[in-house]
This record gives C-alpha cells, sequence and structure tokens, in this order.
C-alpha cells in the first residue's frame, strides 16, 4: 500500500474519454484516502472530478505550455518540484506520454501504462474477415493499469452509482427526456431531421414530455433552436449553462438519449437510463456506458462493414452511412418508450 504520496494520472483527448477516467479514479480514490491523485488533464474537463478530496486535478495546455521535448522535459522537473510523487499512471498512451514517462523514469519513479489493444480494434473495424467480438471496456482497461500500482484496489471491476455527487430528481410530474444528437464525428451522427418526428410521435402519446437539448457550438447551437422554435417543450441546454450544470440538470433526467458521445458518459455515470444510437462504431470496442442502470443500444447488426472505425472519423467507404440511415424513427421512439415504461 502507498503510505501518503502522490500518484500522477495522464489522460487527456476527447472528454468521453476523460469522463471514463471518473469512475475508475473515484472509486480507487475512496479506497486510498492517504494517497493524492493528481490528474493531468485539460482545464475544460476539471469541474468533472471535483467532487473527491484526493483528486486534484493538473490542468494543462500543451498547444501553449510546454511545447516540444525540451517543454515535456520542464513539466517533468515542475511536477517533480511540485509533488511527492510516487507513481505515474498513463491512461492516455500517445508519444507525449511515452517521453515524459521516460523522463520520470530518468528520475526513478515508477510508471505505468494503457493497454489500447490497437491490434485488437484493427481486427474488429477492418471491412474483411472482421472478428466481431467484444472486447475490454475502457473502464476495465484503466483498471488494470492501476493493478500493476501498489494501490488499494476495487473488489469488482462493476462501476454503477451517481459520479457527481447530485441528487437525482425524480419528478414524477414530467418526463424530462435529454436530446444529445451530436458527437465529434460524422459516422456516429443520427440525421438530426429524424428528431422533428421524433418529438412529434412522443408528444402525441405523452402530454407531460420535456426535452432537454445538449451540444456544443455554433452550428449544433442553431440546429437545435430549430427543435425549440417548433416544440415549446423543448428547452437548449447548450450554450447556456455552464459544464457543472449542465451536469446538474443531466441529473433531474429521467432519460437520456445520445449518440456515441460525452453526453452518453455523462448521464451513465451520473445514474441516468441511456438510450444510445450506434453507426460506424460499436460497443464491442469498448466504448459503451457504464453502470448497472437501464441501456438501450439501437444499431444495425445487419451490415458486415459495422464498426468500420473506433472513433467514427473514418469516410464511409459506401459513401451513405448506411448504418445510422437505415436506423428509423419508429425504432427509436420504441426503445424511448421501453425506458419510460420500464
Amino acid at each position: 500500500m502507498i503510505n501518503s504520496k502522490t500518484v500522477l494520472v495522464f489522460r487527456f483527448s476527447a472528454m468521453g474519454d476523460v469522463a471514463l477516467c471518473l469512475p475508475v479514479l473515484n472509486e480507487i480514490a475512496k479506497l486510498n484516502r492517504n494517497v493524492t491523485f493528481v490528474l493531468i488533464t485539460k482545464k475544460k474537463f476539471a469541474p468533472l472530478f471535483s467532487n473527491q478530496s484526493n483528486i486534484e486535478v493538473f490542468a494543462i495546455d500543451f498547444e501553449s505550455d510546454y511545447k516540444g521535448l525540451f517543454g515535456l522535459w520542464n513539466l517533468t522537473k515542475f511536477l517533480i518540484t511540485k509533488y511527492p510523487i510516487d507513481t505515474v499512471v498513463d491512461l492516455h498512451l500517445n508519444l507525449r506520454t511515452y517521453f515524459i514517462k521516460l523522463f520520470f523514469r530518468f528520475n526513478k519513479i515508477e510508471c505505468f501504462s494503457l493497454n489500447k489493444a490497437r491490434f485488437e480494434k484493427s481486427n474488429l473495424t477492418r471491412r474483411t474477415n472482421k472478428k466481431l467480438q467484444p472486447l475490454k471496456h475502457t473502464t476495465e482497461r484503466y483498471l488494470d493499469v492501476f493493478k500493476k500500482t501498489s494501490l488499494n484496489l476495487l473488489q469488482s471491476q462493476v462501476l454503477s452509482g451517481n459520479y457527481f455527487g447530485f441528487q437525482i430528481n425524480n419528478d414524477v410530474a414530467k418526463i424530462k427526456v435529454g436530446i444529445a444528437p451530436f458527437a465529434q464525428h460524422k459516422g456516429k451522427i443520427w440525421p438530426f431531421e429524424n428528431y422533428f418526428s421524433l418529438f412529434s410521435k412522443l408528444n402525441e402519446k405523452y402530454s407531460n414530455i420535456e426535452y432537454y437539448l445538449f451540444g456544443g457550438g455554433k452550428l449544433e447551437i442553431q440546429q437545435l433552436k430549430s427543435l425549440t422554435e417548433e416544440f415549446s417543450n423543448a428547452h437548449l441546454i447548450a450554450g447556456n449553462f455552464t459544464l457543472p450544470q449542465e451536469l446538474e440538470i443531466i441529473s433531474g433526467l429521467y432519460c437520456m438519449l445520445a449518440m456515441d458521445s460525452s453526453n452518453l458518459h455523462f448521464a451513465a455515470i451520473s445514474g441516468i437510463k441511456t438510450i444510445s444510437i450506434w453507426g460506424a462504431t460499436h460497443p464491442f470496442v469498448g466504448f459503451g456506458p457504464v453502470g448497472n442502470q437501464q441501456h438501450e443500444i439501437i444499431q444495425n447488426n445487419d451490415l458486415s462493414c459495422r464498426p468500420c472505425s473506433v472513433y467514427g472519423n473514418k469516410e464511409c467507404f459506401r459513401k451513405d452511412y448506411a448504418c445510422l440511415h437505415s436506423i428509423d424513427v419508429q425504432r427509436v421512439f420504441d426503445s424511448i418508450i421501453k425506458t419510460i415504461e420500464a
């Protein structure tokens, strides 16, 4: 067991990847109260980790700070001066963290790294002779890194519960449904025009349903506004609230409809029921929702080309994005009804 030391944890990149660190790091931090965990990540992700007293965020912007090898060496020296570091845990694994770990090892500090399973993911996403089988979830891979350390660990790898600390609102007067229609890449986005038909069908069935619209960026907000103009029970969250405020709003939802995106993970690790639509990507790759609450997965299992990408960032070789366009409104409607009436 580590005694009164500091463990550095590296994880930057996409918000969804960082969000999946939260349940793992929170659980391990609870079991190791005498250890300070310092997460090296982007500043905008800091609010995700404010609920655990022995987790500290060291915010960094590699575009302006610590550029190049000399900058990484300076970062290493600064961190060694600032913290009594015992262990470094690399949950990111890229060229930048490779050199950072090299510098820490030069200073005789133990470093442990994530196994990204690139070969297995390549087999899962190749065009021919695809090996469609579930890989380890990303949270399990994160836990595997911590297993290499001398920290106290979880007895079980099942992660559940409300990790943001907000009280879940069980207001039965309104059916509050979160809607997060966007993702970072086109291969993960269900056609936006479908939401007009979906909302109309849901409004016919429920007089007390409310939609809370999540997203980011000017173009996404403009599209979401078109829904609020059409439907009086649709409320624009995107662009109007801070990240902590959005997380609190999510904790008051009955369920969340999302793509393979950060909002899916925010809802899942808040203990909220989820309905997720998958196109070019696949839950088998290891980025599905976590938690023991209800999760409805919507995807086209008849397309042999799926999944074609780990992150949804590849162009559709068919040119038609059939994986997303083949999912009709009725199917999504049925999944939402199933979740509401469960």
